[in-house]
């Protein structure tokens, strides 16, 4: 007769923490593999094999060398991911930072913009007035150009009279 050796442990679990168990495997590690991941195994969750594991020891080692490769690939390439992805972050913080020199020089812009606004009415109601100023001036020398034409004409008729009165005598 065979005896057979019976172990009985106790697992606790935290709360919010699974615990798996399976049996059978029979050295098909690739199904235990797609019922892990169908299971999401994760790190906070605890796996109980409870026999049969494998069949041989050469295929497990085969089929555990292969997941471990497969990982390693897998790990390298997150390692890709993550530095592409730490660029990036480093590239929209620079962005960001242009974006918010730029948002307060836009601001700064904003605020000549409208202190030009001020500065370009007020300017504009000073060339009105000089524009008055000129107009009124203009209007002023007009006068006085016709009233030195007339007396240019007046005088030139005066001097007329005048010969013509001291050639008559």
């Amino acid at each position: 007769m065979r005896e057979m050796l019976t172990a009985l442990e106790k697992i606790e679990a935290a709360p919010g923490q699974r615990i798996l168990v399976v049996s059978d495997v029979h050295g098909h590690f690739n199904h235990l593999v797609q019922l892990l991941r169908k299971m999401e195994y994760g790190g906070d969750d605890i796996l109980v094999i409870v026999g049969d594991l494998i069949e041989t020891v050469f295929d497990v080692v085969r089929q555990v060398s292969s997941e471990l490769e497969r990982q390693k690939s897998i790990n390298e390439d997150m390692s890709r991911k993550l530095e592409k992805q730490e660029n990036m972050i480093q590239e929209y913080k620079r962005r960001a930072a242009v974006y918010e020199e730029l948002e307060l020089d836009a601001a700064k812009l904003a605020q000549l913009l409208h202190a030009n606004g001020r500065e370009r009415d007020s300017l504009c109601q000073e060339k009105k007035k000089l524009k008055a100023e000129r107009d009124a001036f203009e209007g002023e020398r007009d006068q006085l150009i016709c009233e030195k034409k007339e007396a240019l004409e007046k005088a030139e008729t005066y001097k007329k009279e005048k010969d013509g009165a001291i050639q008559s005598r």
